[in-house]
């Protein structure tokens, strides 16, 4: 009887698990089905018959892109094709000659349908520019067309549709660019000519650039506007251009600035340059490194054994090579650099015995305490190559002088340059004279660095008495940093100064001042032609004691943009409201280049011009 009760439950149990196991076969067939339902859902979802898209039509009346939806067997246009050929062109900053158009078109062409056919100049070293500058432009129109990783901060607002390359007429464009007259001029100076010519003609498929300019410089800021006038079409899968278009370009200012603290914190030489990119997009002709501060001495001379002293680490240093390659880079691309080693350098305790042989006192204690830098720079032998490369002009600093003499007691300070000296005067503990004493007429200073012109910070002028007595205004170029309230660079004019203005409260970028408030300030606007003329520019500043280089292109731009067609075009009207649609064009341009430019709107008005 036991054993018929054990058969009878072993049965009982095997068809329950026979059950349950039908039952699970059957919730994994379930699951299964749906899993792939769902699937096949996906994919219908991702390929539809018939997928919604938006294309934008030129608006006669407002000469706008009006963003409009359509369907995909529709002709479609990108919002880039469309600005390029309704209303005023978005060229950043705005040319000053007028415009003309014989027939206002588009050639689309490949990658490889873009030649150079003539680069004509005189002189070997100017032509050797002018091929740099053509390989560069070259090789920004590739990567433009190339997309970015998202961790590179790509916008992809310009085309908003990306389809397969449909059929087009494919054509070529020859670039011939001409150097008029036999310039030899290799660097920026104040009286270079930036102007240019720029014409291009188009037949069928076929488009002709003809570029003509005195200068390497002005041919260069020609390449500069002609890369604006050819983009992506990503509906096309090909380049487009603009023809039937002529116009002539001169900037208002010949100095177009931008200056970047490397001082309070450490930026390096691939972070420099790509700030040297973004100037040369927006035509700032200037960079004014000040390379050195209180804070730090990031200056590599001799065999940087020292270096660790006077930086942040070792290995936050800039040598010779990196100076005179940054440089090089920014020649290339139409840029000064003018270096300011400025006379602050109260963290260089360590170097005292081996810049004046062991007879340097207590540190901060000397009047020593202020004249290392320019022992280290115009008396140090490697500094050679650095100051062979300088321009007309040299900035040095001046900031700050006055709190020296309070703190320290002294009376006097002798600072060797060359054969010459500087000597700061003190009296009664404030500062009141300021006398730069050279040893020859000409001066060693300007004649050993080859340069006309030196630069100093309006701050150590604003405290002296007797300024004009001191300063030869033939020499002297002093830059503003007052607030725009105060009118400092007034007194200065008045006295035949020629003035560079960067005023605080507007052109501090540090300071977070919005696009609009450094677009719409025009110091000059109710000065004379005669105070005018001594204006020879102004500089955008960015100091850097809460900015490093991760910071560093959303401080800098799209502001220092803004900035930029202030100096260039400066037109008796320039409005804010009409300039953001080409700003914001011009911003989405530096991000496709790499540059993370911070954007002005919200993306909806960026699709939407004219919205907001």
């Amino acid at each position: 009887m036991k054993f018929v009760c054990f058969v009878c439950s072993l049965a009982a149990k095997r068809k329950s698990n026979f059950v349950f196991s039908i039952i699970g076969s059957i919730v994994f067939i379930t699951m299964y089905w749906n899993l792939s339902s769902i699937h096949f859902f996906k994919q219908e979802f991702r390929e539809p018959t018939e997928v919604v898209r938006w294309t934008y039509v030129c608006e006669n009346t407002t000469q706008l892109c009006n963003r409009r939806l359509m369907k995909l067997s529709q002709e479609a246009q990108t919002l880039q094709t469309c600005q390029m050929s309704c209303g005023v062109l978005p060229i950043w900053p705005k040319p000053t000659g007028e415009i003309k158009f014989s027939d206002r078109k588009t050639i689309s062409f490949s990658r490889n349908s873009i030649k150079f056919r003539s680069l004509k100049a005189e002189n070997f070293s100017v032509k050797r520019l002018l091929i740099g500058a053509s390989d560069i432009f070259l090789s920004n129109l590739k990567s433009s067309s190339e997309p970015r990783d998202a961790a590179e901060g790509s916008v992809d607002i310009f085309v908003t549709i990306i389809s397969e390359p449909k059929d087009a007429a494919e054509g070529n464009v020859d670039i011939f660019v001409t150097i008029i007259g036999n310039t030899t001029a290799t660097g920026l100076r104040l009286d270079i000519d930036e102007s240019y010519k720029l014409e291009i003609t188009s037949n069928v498929t076929k488009a002709k650039v003809f570029i003509k300019s005195s200068t390497f410089f002005g041919a260069r800021n020609a390449l500069e506007t002609l890369s604006q006038l050819i983009w992506f079409d990503n509906l096309l899968g090909l380049f487009r251009i603009v023809t039937g278009i002529k116009f002539e370009d001169i900037p208002s200012f010949k100095f177009r600035g931008l200056m970047l603290d490397t001082g309070s914190n450490f930026i390096s030489v691939g972070a420099i340059k790509r700030t040297l990119n973004g100037m040369a997009m927006n035509k700032l002709n200037t960079l004014h490194w000040h390379i050195t501060n209180e804070f730090s001495f990031p200056f590599c001379y001799k065999d940087c054994i020292h270096a660790m002293y006077g930086a942040a680490s070792f290995n936050k240093v800039y040598t010779t090579e990196d100076i005179t390659e940054i440089i090089d880079y920014a020649t290339m691309r139409g840029i000064r650099v003018v270096l300011e080693f400025n006379n602050h350098l109260d963290n260089l305790e360590v170097l005292w015995d081996d810049i004046f042989g062991g007879k340097a006192p207590q540190f901060k204690k000397s009047k020593y305490a202020r004249n290392s830098s320019y022992n280290l720079f115009f008396k140090s032998g490697n500094s050679n190559e650095i100051y062979f490369h300088l321009p007309d002009l040299i900035h040095l600093g001046g900031v700050g002088i006055d709190h020296f003499y309070d703190e320290n007691n002294v009376d006097s300070i002798e600072i060797p340059m060359h054969g010459g000296h500087s000597v700061f005067h003190n009296s009664n503990h404030g500062l009141n004279e300021y006398d730069l004493h050279l040893s020859s007429p000409e001066g060693d200073l300007m004649k050993n660095l080859r340069v006309s012109n030196v630069v100093i910070w309006s701050e150590t002028l604003n405290q002296l008495k007797n300024y004009s007595k001191t300063f030869n205004d033939r020499k002297f170029i002093v830059h503003v940093s007052s607030e725009s309230t105060g009118k400092s660079q007034d007194k200065f004019l008045n006295n035949g100064y020629k003035v560079i203005i960067s005023h605080s409260d507007v052109w501090f970028l540090n300071r977070l001042p919005i696009w609009s408030a450094v677009y719409g300030h025009r110091p000059w606007q109710n000065y004379s032609n005669e105070q005018i003329d001594k204006i020879l520019g102004a500089e955008v500043c960015l100091w850097t004691e809460n900015i490093d280089e991760n910071s560093l292109d959303s401080r800098l731009w799209p502001n220092a943009a803004a900035f930029a067609e202030v100096l260039w075009s400066n037109f008796a009207e320039m409005r804010v409201g009409s300039a953001a649609d080409r700003l914001d064009v011009q911003r989405l341009r530096m991000v496709r280049n790499g540059i993370m430019a911070a954007p002005i709107q919200p993306e909806w008005c960026s699709l939407n011009p004219g919205e907001c």
